[in-house]
């Protein structure tokens, strides 16, 4: 009896190292900078280290780094400057960090899966590899960034709750249920629409002690992100802020406050009923893709036809969820968690929701064995053979989504996607590594660098630098602000009086998809005018002077003013 128990473990365990070997497969290092946030967490937790306090070190003027991120993730990074700072071999020990969490988060779900959706241990442990091998949940566990360990906290606080807010139960359940949910609104602003649901399901269930117990630890957490947002209010801003160019003062605020950055978008009310809609658009996209991205992206009419029926599956599952086993707090969570980020101007869906995709899973499962018993009951019973013909075609329809399913999972074209990206990424940053080699060799330590990975420029030179811009999303609805954009593209770098830019084949990869070919065409035409004070061996980086930029009085820069301030 105690082999049988420890079974589905072991098929766990199992998964949990497959998942570790391929993360490692991945070579994670090589990943470090794709998204940039990973450089921004690294170079603060490096600056907590150092006890220079919670500050972005990398970007002029070093600001409080309170607005940008909440400060959990950084300080258990900053542990990891403390045992290794050498960097960049402690890259690895960061992501080590990452991948513990997803370790966790795996095992929450395999909980979930098994307690709270009631399944069979070969049902939870399938669900639970899928989970583990999906390319968005990998990218994410191979990255310094704050989406997995949110996920584990978040998936952890709620798998908890179903037990902890029930009249009858304990204390400690409930407090630990705080302690994780609390963690969560440290590691993620949206860790709150979690906390809501926990307490929304309290008060459903009159579980009015459990309720208190968790409110009152979760209290002790929010009291000091209280505490570091009110210290981050009294941030100055740079000299001279009322002079500076729109472009720089909505790309200083990207670094330095992200919801006051996102409120720039909120222009009209127009605007902002279609960024609700594209958000819900996206939404509704982006769910099924979970599933079957990228099987149909090259035929819209599958594509369209499997993204609707699969969508339809999925809420339909969540609503049978709730019939079978009752609302749950991730139910109730899940509710809160997407008024927000319907909200939120930034169409990022499938990192938001991992704290979710059990729940999506499971629904899907749920909702699939429900429309084959069905099915496979009117084929059996019904004496109308029209019913049992339709039956079949229905079935058969559903057998090739589910194959279609299975055979994505299986041979996931984004999975292999991602270890090509670490492949790339690994040989352009050896390029990079003699750019930033030559940076350090002959530049004053003062010197201040355009970059596009700015974080990774100030870990591997030492040197403040900023991005080119940061593009406002409402571009995206709105050609004039994206235009604008594009024409203020140097006006960063003469705020900072930057004295050299560094150029990458890869660096409008580092914006909003839809600019991405007319930002590559600027960037190509300001770097044709400036002079090239460096190439790497493949000529794919290269580094450029800025003197035209700060005295364009001089004679010889008349011809690249016009390209560089249109």
């Amino acid at each position: 009896m105690r082999y049988r128990k420890a079974l589905p473990w072991l098929g766990l365990a199992g998964i949990l190292l497959l998942y570790v070997a391929f993360l490692a497969r991945l070579h994670p290092a090589s990943l470090f900078g794709v998204s940039q946030d990973d450089s921004i967490y690294f170079s603060s937790a490096k600056a907590l280290a150092e006890g220079k306090g919670y500050i972005l070190p990398d970007i002029p003027g070093e600001p409080l780094a309170a607005n940008k991120f909440p400060i959990l993730y950084p300080w258990m990074l900053s542990w990891v400057w403390r045992l290794n700072p050498s960097f960049p071999s402690n890259v690895d020990d960061g992501v080590a960090l990452t991948v513990a969490f997803g370790l966790v988060y795996l095992t929450f779900a395999f909980v979930f899966f098994r307690r709270s959706m009631k399944m069979g241990n070969a049902a939870a442990l399938l669900l639970t590899a899928f989970c583990a091998f999906h390319p968005v949940v990998l990218f994410h566990s191979a990255s310094i960034l704050s989406d997995i360990p949110f996920a584990a906290l978040a998936l952890g606080s709620l798998v908890l709750a179903d037990a902890a807010m029930r009249r009858n139960g304990d204390l400690l359940t409930p407090i630990l249920c705080g302690v994780l949910a609390g963690l969560s609104i440290l590691a993620r602003t949206t860790g709150y629409p979690v906390v809501l649901g926990i307490l929304t399901i309290a008060i459903l269930r009159k579980a009015w002690r459990p309720a208190a117990t968790f409110a009152s630890t979760v209290a002790l957490f929010f009291s000091l992100f209280v505490w570091e947002r009110l210290a981050a209010a009294t941030a100055s801003l740079p000299a001279g802020w009322l002079t500076f160019s729109p472009a720089f003062r909505q790309t200083w605020m990207y670094y330095t406050d992200y919801t006051g950055f996102r409120k720039l978008s909120i222009v009209n009310l127009h605007v902002t009923a279609t960024i609700f809609f594209n958000q819900y658009l996206y939404l509704c996209a982006h769910l099924p893709g979970f599933f079957i991205s990228p099987l149909f992206s090259r035929n819209i009419l599958l594509a369209f036809i499997s993204t609707m029926g699969l969508l339809c599956a999925i809420v339909a599952g969540l609503v049978r969820t709730t019939e079978l086993h009752g609302w749950k707090p991730i139910h109730i969570a899940l509710i809160f968690y997407l008024a927000l980020v319907l909200a939120w101007n930034y169409p990022d869906w499938d990192r938001f929701l991992i704290p979710f995709l059990p729940l999506f899973t499971a629904s899907l499962w749920i909702e699939g064995e429900w429309i084959v018993g069905k099915l496979s009951g009117v084929v059996r019973n019904d004496r109308q053979l029209g019913n049992r013909a339709a039956a079949l075609v229905f079935g058969s329809a559903v057998a090739t989504v589910g194959l279609g399913i299975l055979w994505n999972v299986v041979a996931n074209q984004d999975r292999r996607d991602l270890v090509d990206t670490s492949r790339a990424r690994a040989a352009l940053l050896a390029e990079k590594t003699e750019a930033y080699e030559w940076l350090r060799s002959n530049t004053p330590q003062s010197s201040r660098i355009i970059a596009a990975e700015d974080g990774c420029l100030y870990l591997y030179t030492g040197r403040q630098s900023m991005g080119h811009i940061a593009m406002l999303p409402v571009g995206m609805y709105e050609p004039e602000q994206l235009q604008s954009d594009l024409n203020h593209l140097t006006d960063v770098a003469t705020a900072i009086r930057a004295k050299y830019w560094f150029a990458s084949t890869d660096d409008s990869d580092k914006q909003w998809k839809g600019a991405k070919p007319q930002l590559a065409a600027r960037l190509h035409e300001i770097e044709g005018v400036l002079p090239e004070l460096f190439r790497s061996r493949s000529g794919h980086v290269r580094i450029f002077g800025l003197g035209c930029l700060q005295n364009r009085q001089d004679p010889s820069c008349s011809s690249a003013d016009r390209v560089l301030f249109p």
